[in-house]
């Protein structure tokens, strides 16, 4: 605005000011602000400075998108300011826990107290500060340790990708001898349609995992876990 604008702002005002009876104006205005001052303060449910946490469904209709992960329930905040419109107060609330995720690593980064947005929340969405116990964002609930039993294995035999690269030693399960020597057999790597060549036969691998094991007794398959 320049100069001569600044004028002419000044002549309207001035014109408008000798309209008016200024005594009855300036009564005018401070009623206003009186009864203003009387609805933040006697009527609203929270005034500043008070401890709030979120209800249930502030998130429920797409409010708060990007950031809705800090608005669970049981979130708390600290009132900062006090409005009122569209018939119901509305809330500048500064959370205790407020961060921002990065979108490459997925990394937390918590604001400090400076930084920290101020959210306006309407009245239905609030409620006072209850217990320590309630939950908010990034609290981990406290868990009971409670034993598992060890998970079921079963097991497998080998599959021609399984098998070793190299030739391998085995022997029949039911041998009870202390030297491996006659009984063992060279497992042809490169196996065709799940049988593997041994001792001059083809033998399946179902076979070989279910009768047979390696020169050290480890089994001719593996073990997976399928549960418990």
């Amino acid at each position: 605005m320049n100069t001569q604008e600044m004028l002419g702002a000044y002549d309207k005002v001035h014109t408008v000011l000798k309209d008016l009876d200024y005594m009855e104006f300036k009564h005018y205005l401070e009623t206003v602000c009186n009864h203003s001052d009387a609805l933040l303060t006697k009527y609203a449910p929270f005034k500043i400075g008070d401890r709030v946490e979120l209800k249930e469904g502030i998130c429920r209709d797409g409010g708060w998108p990007g950031i809705e992960y800090l608005f669970n329930a049981g979130a708390r905040g600290t009132v900062r300011d006090v409005t009122y419109t569209k018939d119901r107060f509305r809330f500048g609330i500064v959370l205790d826990i407020d961060y921002w995720i990065d979108s490459f690593s997925g990394g937390k980064h918590q604001y400090s107290e400076k930084e920290k947005g101020v959210y306006g929340l309407y009245e239905e969405f609030l409620q006072p500060e209850t217990s320590k116990e309630t939950a908010r964002p990034d609290c981990k609930p406290k868990l009971a340790w409670i034993p598992q039993p060890p998970p079921r294995l079963e097991f497998i035999p080998w599959t021609n990708a399984d098998l070793p690269t190299t030739h391998l030693c085995v022997k029949k399960k039911s041998w009870k001898g202390t030297s491996g020597h006659d009984n063992c057999f060279s497992v042809v790597t490169g196996a065709q349609s799940g049988s593997v060549y041994l001792g001059g036969e083809w033998v399946t691998l179902q076979e070989l995992g279910e009768k047979w094991v390696r020169a050290d007794g480890r089994p001719c398959g593996k073990w997976v876990e399928v549960g418990y």
